[in-house]
């Protein structure tokens, strides 16, 4: 937990430089640029890491992290609730500050939301970090401990790393409210977002999580970056955006045990950018879904969600992970229920021969695209592998494929499980799902 430690020193300089005037800041942050500028080419030297394939990688599934200790560390503290804030903390906030509360979770864990009597909002995050948002004329807070992070209200021009989570914002209505972004306008699957980028001057491609584009994100007023739990790969970037005057969040919704947990983050969004009315319409209505969804008639039937590796294996889900839980939610049985790892993996790679052995009598095949793209046909799988011909589910015609769209959209975790029950149902038609389509 050094690195915590690190980063709130990094963030209480930062809050003592607020302090000086104006004409001061400007000097520093022209210094920082500077110096942060000679710092990136030099670390563009040195061989800081393997950077996964695809943006799924936030859900915890990139090999490569067994040997980060820092990031195993962080990994390990989603779902902590001994990280957030206690109500007494929260309580005694300020004295300044009226508690009125604390907002309830059906689901989610890894964030808590307290409220204030003049519409302030504390959120604390499951590393331990903490944030309150508050009136930009707000004035009688200095006695606000210095590990919390204060965002003044309109909270904007957001540079938005975690890109799953920019799924909230265009459900909140708040694509304004961001202004970089990580990805590429080709990358975007999401129609609205892709839409901004038509537009001059809009919405800013940022550079990815390792290697932002600091002097773009400094000079056009960058105020708050949203990163995903990939940032611990690299650390470094994070004491470099502080030390130019942004503040940084790290989004734990991936790590969420139960599926409607993730569509739960719509809340802290909410709470972030002043929508929380919208917020909970949002949420009630996704949790509606799966209150009417009937499961009583899916016949038990087995399913297995894979994807074959570059090196021949078969990638497939630990059974604690959110899509064996959607299957479940959705009156299925997971093909693999026994496939458990230590800390916070979301997947692991077996043999051909076992997956062949576990899962050729599943009921139900779906294939994952996210990692090579999205197949045209029952050809494409069995050109991966032909022994997938022998299966139950492909002599069945019961083989289906997710769209590539499906993890740039979390608040669609119960139109999936719906997706899921109609398939086990049997009431499938082509070309009516929105995340998963039949393989012919």
């Amino acid at each position: 937990m050094r690195r915590i430690s690190k980063i709130r020193q990094t963030r209480m300089i930062r809050q003592m430089r607020n302090k000086i005037h104006g004409w001061c800041l400007c000097t520093i942050l022209i210094i920082n640029t500077i110096l942060i500028l000679t710092m990136t080419a030099c670390g563009n030297a040195k061989n800081i890491g393997t950077e996964s394939k695809s943006s799924i990688s936030s859900t915890g599934s990139s090999g490569s992290t067994a040997d980060n200790k820092i990031y195993k560390e962080m990994k390990g503290q989603a779902g902590d609730e001994t990280s957030l804030t206690t109500k007494e903390e929260a309580s005694s906030l300020s004295a300044g500050l009226i508690y009125t509360g604390r907002d309830k979770n059906l689901y989610a864990q890894s964030f808590v939301i307290d409220r204030y009597e003049d519409g302030s909002r504390l959120l604390s995050v499951a590393n331990g970090d903490k944030y309150l948002v508050t009136s930009k004329d707000r004035e009688d807070i200095a006695d606000i401990p210095e590990d919390v992070t204060i965002l003044r209200e309109p909270v904007d021009n957001i540079y938005l790393v975690s890109t799953a989570s920019m799924d909230y914002f265009v459900r909140l209505n708040g694509l304004s409210k961001v202004r970089f972004v990580s990805l590429k306008a080709d990358d975007w699957t999401i129609e609205e977002v892709a839409d901004m980028f038509k537009h001059e001057d809009v919405l800013l491609y940022a550079g990815k999580y390792s290697a932002p584009d600091y002097e773009l994100l400094a000079t056009k007023g960058c105020r708050l970056a949203i990163e995903n739990t990939m940032i611990y790969h690299s650390p470094e970037v994070l004491d470099k955006l502080h030390a130019i005057g942004i503040d940084t969040m790290v989004e734990y919704s991936s790590y969420e045990e139960h599926p409607l947990g993730r569509v739960e983050w719509i809340r802290f969004y909410g709470a972030l950018i002043g929508e929380d009315d919208r917020a909970e319409e949002l949420f009630e209505r996704e949790c509606r879904i799966l209150e009417e969804m009937d499961t009583t008639d899916t016949g038990g039937k087995t399913v297995a969600f894979f994807y074959f590796t570059q090196s021949g294996s078969v990638n497939v889900r630990v059974s604690d992970d959110y899509v064996p839980k959607m299957i479940e939610l959705a009156g299925g049985k997971y093909a693999f229920p026994d496939i458990v790892t230590e800390g916070k993996k979301s997947s692991i790679n077996m043999t051909l021969e076992e997956f062949v052995s576990r899962g050729s009598e599943a009921d139900v095949l779906i294939y994952n695209s996210t990692i090579d793209g999205e197949l045209s046909g029952i050809d494409d799988l069995l050109d991966k592998n032909s022994v997938l011909a022998g299966f139950k589910a492909v002599k069945s015609g019961e083989v289906y494929c997710t769209t590539i769209s499906l993890y740039q959209r979390p608040m669609g975790c119960a139109d999936l499980i719906k997706e899921f029950n109609t398939i086990l149902k049997g009431e499938y038609k082509d070309g009516e799902g929105e995340f998963i389509y039949r393989l012919r």
